[in-house]
């Protein structure tokens, strides 16, 4: 008789033979189609994507651009007309000046005419439906 000690080499043989079981087991044939399914859809999502970019490159980049030259433009075109704007202001003789002046003394002709009729109304207020009293020998009625 030999000596023998107990090996654990029969333990791991059925552990080994366990595992291949369980992954002889697995539907790897239905895991591989559903993977082949998923890459041909993602290569597809991925098409799609370039051609969007593609469009968004040869349509929508131009006319931003166009448009942002257009907002450019239009900024300058009114810092110019700003500065032209404080010119006529600042200058003390110029026409906008004067005409400004003009206006705001029709204004406050226009301010008196209407203070003297709502005083004329105040003491009067008769005249609105039979006119301006008729004046006699420099007095009032």
């Amino acid at each position: 008789m030999l000596p023998s000690v107990k090996s654990d080499l029969a333990n791991i043989e059925a552990k080994v033979a366990s595992i291949l079981d369980k992954v002889n087991r697995l539907p790897l044939d239905a895991i591989a189609e559903d993977l082949r399914k998923d890459l041909a859809s993602l290569d597809q999502t991925l098409q799609g994507v370039r051609k969007l970019v593609g469009n968004v490159d040869a349509q929508l980049v131009p006319e931003i651009k166009a448009a942002v030259e257009d907002f450019r433009r239009a900024v300058t075109t009114l810092d110019r007309a700003v500065k032209n704007a404080d010119g006529a202001f600042l200058e003390s003789n110029s026409a906008l000046q004067q005409e400004l002046r003009d206006a705001l003394q029709e204004f406050a002709r226009a301010a008196r005419s209407i203070r003297v009729l709502t005083d004329q109304i105040e003491r009067q207020p008769s005249s609105v439906i039979g006119g301006k009293p008729k004046q006699t020998s420099g007095a009032t009625q």
